[in-house]
């Protein structure tokens, strides 16, 4: 994925996680913080901070999805 296709990830978005650990955590996040090298260039290997109110988990950016507004 390019900087283009990942231009929807913002902090407070919410995004679909797909736990590549036998599916045990998907389910619905929030982004809480996008750690981006010094050229603030979003990469599939981005390290995103996620939060669900229970738990907190840093995950790569080619992990997530976004949820448009209408899903839910």
């Amino acid at each position: 994925m390019t900087d283009n296709e990942l231009c929807w990830l913002r902090v407070g978005n919410k995004v679909w996680w797909e736990d590549p650990d036998n599916s045990e955590s998907s389910g619905e996040y929030e982004i809480l913080e996008i750690r981006t090298d010094s050229d603030n260039i979003l990469y599939d290997d981005t390290i995103i901070l996620i939060g669900n109110g229970l738990s907190e988990a840093e995950v790569w950016a080619l992990e997530l999805r976004p949820i448009l507004s209408n899903e839910h």
